[in-house]
């Protein structure tokens, strides 16, 4: 017989933690590593299984799941746009930081959100990574969009910045190659990525950071994963188009770029994508499908070359 699992919401904010539930009265923690071990005392007193909902915060989440898994206690991450829409469905539009905890709990007994995998540092390390140079290339862009409009006497102000930027991306894409190269398990996982002809470092590294699960989830469920898996708005006569929603933003991406490449360079998608378009279908559509044959593909080449049993 399943044990009962008690669901409880943690509203996660940068000095203090919110936690609510039908079973126990709302109570408040600071958002430190004192705060952190009384929550933890207190989860540990419960009787039953216990399963925490919260929600990502700009960070100030990544603490508290990391203690939280360190002491065996299984956590919930929901996505905020989830949860604003369960409550308008639920008709609880009010919003305190005690309602957000008590709606997470009501989320979690409703939905069953999937637990989290256990924390891994070598997969946090390069997500972050992969976060900074995506905020370095964005600052650079921005930087030279301004050159072109910006007057001269700011050009030689402008021209220091992007050297600036040019060098610490340089540095975080150094430092990426490395946190790749010294775990086998990356390691093996990037080089039967890059493997696959149109694509490269780029796509192969987001993958990794982005979407780990590849190689131990079926083809359904990994474009899913990605956002890449259509959806149908269907009702009574009226056929919809089918589109894509949800799903990683930055695996998507990545992937779509790296589909501008393998539909024209790798033979198998390259052939696919000119069949689509010669069908009508518009080029947008045509370069996602690529991109969401190209996420089944690796994932079927991860599944088919495993070197270690335990995934990361």
């Amino acid at each position: 017989m399943n044990q009962k699992i008690t669901y409880l919401g943690l509203d996660v904010s940068k000095t203090k933690l919110d936690l609510a539930g039908h079973s126990i009265k709302h109570t408040i923690f600071q958002n430190n590593p004192s705060g952190l071990a009384k929550l933890i005392n207190l989860l540990l007193s419960l009787p039953g299984k216990i399963q925490i909902i919260l929600e990502p915060t700009g960070g100030y989440e990544r603490s508290v799941v990391m203690a939280l898994q360190a002491s065996r206690i299984d956590v919930s991450k929901v996505n905020a746009a989830r949860i604003r829409s369960f409550a308008k469905g639920i008709g609880k539009l009010a919003k305190t930081d005690r309602i957000d905890a008590m709606l997470l709990a009501e989320f979690g007994q409703h939905c069953n959100p999937r637990i989290l995998a256990p924390y891994d540092e070598n997969l946090e390390k390069l997500r972050l990574l992969c976060d900074r140079r995506h905020q370095l290339l964005e600052a650079h862009t921005r930087d030279s969009n301004r050159l072109e409009t910006a007057p001269t006497f700011l050009h030689h102000h402008l021209h220091d910045s992007l050297s600036f930027l040019d060098k610490q991306i340089v540095e975080i894409n150094t430092l990426i190659t490395k946190q790749i190269s010294q775990n086998p398990i990356m390691k093996h996982k990037f080089d039967l990525m890059m493997a696959v002809k149109g694509v490269g470092n780029i796509t192969a590294t987001m993958m990794l950071a982005y979407m780990p699960e590849l190689g131990s989830v079926d083809k359904k469920q990994i474009a899913a994963l990605a956002g890449l898996a259509p959806f149908n708005k269907d009702s009574g006569a009226y056929q919809g188009r089918r589109v894509i929603c949800g799903g990683r933003r930055q695996a998507r991406c990545a992937l779509f770029m790296a589909s501008l490449s393998t539909a024209r360079f790798n033979p198998i998608l390259s052939a696919f994508y000119k069949n689509l378009t010669q069908q009508g279908k518009p080029k947008k559509l045509a370069l996602i499908a690529v991109a969401r044959k190209l996420i089944i593909y690796l994932n079927h080449i991860l599944v088919k070359n495993p070197k270690i049993s335990i995934a990361y």
